[in-house]
């Protein structure tokens, strides 16, 4: 039997993270990753791009994670921002400050990103193996066991400590499928409900029901659950396949698909013209009616909307189209500003794990050791990114997460093996 001081079960950024930062200490780590490559999530997030993080302060950057920032706060606190994007650029990752703050490559390839934090991990001293996908883990006062299958073989390793970093599961083609839940489980640490989060959005089929629309910018969305208002978001809206997708939808997207599952009714409110005011907007109206360019209530609609936006916005109003200017009425006028103001959509679903970007639910914080990472049930088992009940706006947030948690694990097990390792002589 393999003897290792510590096993990290996944290969993405907390996993890598969690596994250089342990062999940094100079203990023995091995990191298992079930893919023929390790980081095969990170090597596709941000379309490509890789959004590593985010340049907010840290209580600013607290604010946006989810459910609970305190939780977080000890790891973001050992290990920031500032210090990812410092590790990244030793290892020859050079990085810019996007709007909202999102950092990202300069080469704008999360490719280089992946081999970024790949190198880090074995240049620290841990071992890599891929192909290798972990059946069962066992705990005894000797220890954990744990059984991995490869191509080749099955083997079966012992370590002191281990660090669950297997991901959610969105995106289960790059081997996100949710195995880090069951080792949990098996090993008696409570699991929350899990559900998509950062998802696109499904909207009911009525009257108004956008198809696919070019991306509107620059508009505000206010989120309605139970008829309440709840959140707002201002920014880029996209519309695919009949779903609300874009930044903004799945800032929003966490409470609604908590809503949603609850049982409750969802509906957006946009607001397509939240530049101007209500005497400017008003004003708009009346000197396009007056243009003698503007035959009738669809070319007005023309001067204001994005054309294929133009047949559903129709469908709420009280006159069709054609109805000419000179009858455009003061009924008309109320109703498109109305709707220019409070644009309805009702949402009926949301996008499964295959279209999520993170999970949200997930390990129990209430029983993992925030300063460590270390489970209260088992010890010398830890938890890292986003197996973790812990999820986050875009901008780079989720990727922190993973980062931090990652290097707290890594740095706590790797200080607890020492120990134990100084007090067997």
């Amino acid at each position: 039997m393999e003897k290792i001081d510590i096993v990290v079960i996944g290969g993405g950024p907390a996993g890598l993270m969690a596994a250089g930062t342990a062999a940094a200490e100079g203990v023995t780590v091995m990191l298992l990753e079930k893919m023929e490559k390790v980081a095969r999530k990170l090597r596709i997030t941000g379309k490509g791009r890789c959004n590593i993080t985010n340049a907010r302060a840290i209580p600013e950057f607290l604010t946006k994670i989810y459910p609970s920032p305190n939780f977080f706060k000890p790891s973001l606190y050992s290990f920031s921002n500032q210090d990812i994007v410092t590790l990244l650029e030793k290892q020859g990752v050079k990085t810019y400050i996007d709007r909202g703050e999102r950092i990202f490559p300069v080469s704008e390839s999360a490719k280089e990103v992946a081999e970024g934090l790949n190198a880090f991990a074995k240049e620290r001293g841990a071992d890599i193996l891929c192909h290798a996908e972990v059946v069962s883990i066992a705990h005894s006062a000797d220890g954990f066991t744990i059984s991995v299958k490869t191509p080749q073989e099955s083997r079966t390793i012992a370590a002191k400590a281990v660090i669950v970093a297997t991901g959610g599961l969105s995106y289960p083609l790059t081997g996100s499928t949710g195995a880090g839940y069951a080792f949990a489980r098996e090993l008696g640490v409570k699991v929350t409900p899990t559900h998509p989060s950062l998802v696109p959005l499904e909207m009911a089929d009525k009257p108004g029901k956008l198809t696919n629309t070019t991306n509107l910018k620059n508009i505000e969305m206010v989120l309605w659950i139970n008829q309440k208002k709840i959140d707002k978001e201002f920014g880029e809206l996209e519309v695919l396949d009949g779903k609300l997708a874009g930044p903004i939808t799945l800032r929003l997207s966490r409470a609604a698909v908590a809503a949603i599952d609850a049982g409750s009714s969802v509906r957006f409110t946009l607001d397509l013209k939240p530049a101007l005011s209500p005497e400017q907007l008003d004003n708009r109206i009346a000197r396009e009616l007056a243009n003698p360019a503007v035959k009738n209530l669809g070319g007005l609609l023309r001067t204001m909307l994005p054309s294929n936006l133009i047949d559903a916005f129709a469908e709420l109003l009280p006159s069709p189209l054609s109805k000419p200017t000179a009858d455009v009425s003061p009924k008309d006028k109320k109703a498109i500003v109305n709707r220019l103001r409070e644009y309805p959509i009702d949402i009926e679903g949301y996008g499964g794990f295959s279209e999520a970007i993170v999970t949200a639910g997930g390990v129990d914080l209430k029983e993992i050791g925030s300063k460590t990472m270390e489970s209260r049930v088992v010890g010398s088992l830890y938890f890292a990114g986003e197996v973790l009940n812990l999820d986050a706006d875009t901008g780079g947030y989720n990727l922190q997460i993973a980062f931090s948690t990652g290097f707290v694990a890594g740095k706590s097990a790797a200080q607890k093996v020492k120990e134990a390792n100084r007090a067997d002589g």
